[in-house]
């Protein structure tokens, strides 16, 4: 075997080795992109519901919007 083609056999173990590293990365990113994107909606719907009840009676502000609809 010449010195070429075990310096090409290392060379490929690298890349191939940094290529699944960056696949790992990418998907780890991804999936937790996802989760956050997945829990956000819900999390978001939730505090603002808890806001929003928190606001109801006298003290609660009326829009001019809503004025205009009743």
């Amino acid at each position: 075997m010449s010195l070429d083609a075990v310096l090409f056999g290392l060379a490929y173990e690298v890349i191939v080795s940094l290529f699944m590293l960056v696949g790992a990365v990418v998907i780890t990113v991804g999936l937790t992109s996802a989760l956050v994107v997945a829990l956000y909606a819900p999390a978001h719907r939730f505090f603002r519901l808890r806001r929003e009840s928190r606001l109801q009676g006298p003290q609660q502000e009326q829009s001019p919007v809503l004025e205009l609809l009743r």
